[in-house]
């Protein structure tokens, strides 16, 4: 790991300077005088709960361990089984922004080493770090001495957390990380799937409950099982007011590692305090990259990402391996499809009925009117139809609404069964019953229509029109 002691003055001035949207220094630009090389890229986690939307979750580090600001990032791209997704089809930005929410535990040493000055830089620091948490977000502060005690319970409320730190002078000198640890576990366990957990450790990596190698190598494993079952990433920083020994450092870079997070190596107090504001930002700016693709389910994938900066080359990231499940239903989108579709079947409906109804009142029409003309033009040998009168000549008969047949001259009742002789106009004229079409309701629309008062086409329209009452 390199040695930063001799730069960080300037780098954490710079980072607090150049801050642009989050306020923690952590998402800040890399310092000037930053290496050309050095940049580090991972993805930490595929959410696929949400496919065939899927959250891939990313670290983008300057080689000072700084998170890149995403909107310092030239170039993002997502590979899914080595194909390259279409960029329009991918959303950048930070966890800070999701609605879901983080948990954050602060683990922080308060023992007589690393001491005072340790403690002094810490407590500087942590306002700086809370400040960046969204009201949505929620803290906890777990400090272990002589023995490990949640200083501060998990609450919205973090504005209060660095006194609870502040506040206790430093006793003992026996490390307990594994215990810790669990205890922040324990806290988080307790937090809702869909929020983000996180664990930013500070310690040298000793515990004094062993020093077995093989039993503290057991304890490892067991503490990186139980955060990994649960969800929960390890941020660590690794301090120590002497020197920190390879074997514990490579138990902080492990237990980051393992359960996707970062180990950082302060080696100064200036360090320290950069350091655990850069771990902050990494937790709230964690890159988030939304991409909609043609998923299968229960079908494995593999996930990679590429960024650039304007100072860094193309930087790649390890293939990451998740499995997508069952697709998730959106139930908006077609709800709005539904609702779109019955409005047009309806409409279609309405517009089909009125159509049908038109063509089939055409088609009756036109078979009705054929049908009266057919009885005008029919011969009485038929039985079917007498002419009488002359169609310019007065009707010979009327109707009583009561239906008896009267002379329209003379006035006499017609018997209906024989031609009855009538002086003013020579005849009164019979029509058998057997004349008279299914379609008639009134014999008046029969005599009108034999007697020419009344066109075949007017008749047709209006006993359709009584057909329909």
């Amino acid at each position: 790991m390199h040695h930063t002691s001799r730069i960080i003055p300037g780098t954490l001035a710079v980072a607090v300077a150049l801050a642009l949207v989050w306020p923690t220094g952590a998402l800040a630009q890399e310092p000037p005088s930053a290496e050309q090389t050095g940049y580090r890229a991972k993805i930490n986690a595929v959410d696929v709960r949400e496919a065939p939307l899927v959250k891939v979750r990313a670290t983008f580090l300057s080689p000072l361990d700084v998170p890149i600001n995403p909107e310092l990032i030239d170039q993002y791209d997502i590979f899914i089984n080595e194909e390259r997704i279409d960029r329009r089809r991918v959303d950048i930005g930070v966890w800070g922004q999701e609605k879901d929410g983080t948990d954050a535990v602060l683990v922080l040493p308060l023992t007589a080493s690393p001491g005072q000055p340790a403690k002094k830089a810490i407590a500087d620091i942590l306002p700086r770090m809370v400040s960046g948490l969204n009201k949505t977000d929620r803290a906890a502060l777990v400090t272990y001495t002589r023995a490990v005690t949640v200083r501060y319970p998990m609450s919205a409320e973090a504005g209060e957390l660095p006194g609870a730190y502040d506040g206790v002078k430093p006793v003992g000198i026996r490390p307990f990380m594994f215990s810790s640890l669990n205890t922040a576990i324990s806290l988080l366990e307790a937090s809702p799937d869909n929020r983000k957990k996180a664990i930013i450790y500070v310690g040298d990596g000793t515990d004094a409950s062993t020093y077995d190698a093989e039993k503290v190598n057991q304890k490892l494993r067991e503490v990186i099982t139980r955060a990994r079952k649960a969800g929960i990433s390890v941020w660590t920083v690794g301090y120590s007011s002497g020197r920190l020994d390879d074997v514990d450092v490579r138990s902080l870079d492990l237990l980051a590692r393992k359960t996707g997070a970062t180990y950082r190596r302060a080696d100064s107090l200036r360090d320290l305090a950069f350091h655990l504001d850069n771990a902050m930002g990494e937790v709230l700016g964690e890159l988030v990259l939304k991409v909609k693709w043609d998923f299968e389910e229960e079908t494995p994938y593999t996930f990679t990402a590429r960024f650039q900066s304007p100072r860094s080359p193309e930087i790649d990231t390890l293939p990451y391996k998740q499995k997508v499940g069952a697709l998730k239903v959106d139930w908006i989108f077609w709800s709005i499809f539904c609702g779109i579709a019955c409005f047009l079947i309806g409409i279609g409906t309405i517009v089909g009925y009125y159509v049908a109804r038109y063509y089939r009142r055409k088609r009756a029409q036109e078979k009705l009117e054929k049908d009266l003309k057919d009885i005008l033009k029919e011969d009485d040998t038929k039985g079917e139809a007498m002419v009488g009168a002359p169609r310019k000549d007065p009707p010979p008969f009327v109707y009583t609404d009561s239906g008896e047949r009267l002379c329209n001259k003379c006035g006499r009742e017609l018997d209906g069964k024989q031609t009855v002789p009538c002086k003013a106009i020579g005849a009164c004229l019979y029509f058998p019953d057997n004349t008279i079409l299914p379609e008639f309701k009134e014999a008046k629309d029969r005599e009108a229509l034999v007697l020419g008062q009344i066109d075949p086409e007017e008749l047709a329209k209006r006993m359709l029109e009584q057909e329909d009452k």
